[in-house]
């Protein structure tokens, strides 16, 4: 088993991925392989480390996001139109018509 393959193993073991197979598979590992023992206490020890930096999404802006995720999904002729609309223009539109056309394109789009 190669390093990198140990380090995903520890840490789908550690993030409670893993099928009854693989868990066993792993306590294994730990009874008789030294370097999978460090490589699991090393990537315990990041997932320590990195609880501390997670932050919750301001209220506001995950709902944005979700209900963007909402149109697009019940929506998906509308978004693809835009972008085939977006590629047309671009391609045949000269530049300096494109540059203006950018900002209004944003200006009107987000407050749709």
């Amino acid at each position: 088993m190669t390093r990198q393959e140990m380090h995903e193993l520890a840490l789908d073991y550690l993030q409670k991925r893993l099928t009854t197979e693989e868990k066993a598979k792993v306590f294994r590992l730990i009874e008789v392989d030294a370097e999978f023992l460090q490589v699991l206490s090393f990537e315990a020890t990041l997932l320590r480390q990195f609880e501390q930096l997670k932050t919750t999404a301001p209220a506001g802006l995950r709902k944005r996001v979700q209900e963007r995720i909402t149109a697009a999904t019940q929506n998906p002729g509308k978004v693809i139109a835009g972008q085939v609309i977006h590629y047309i223009l671009k391609g045949t539109l000269p530049q300096i018509a494109w540059a203006v056309y950018q900002p209004w394109q944003r200006r009107v789009f987000a407050y749709e």
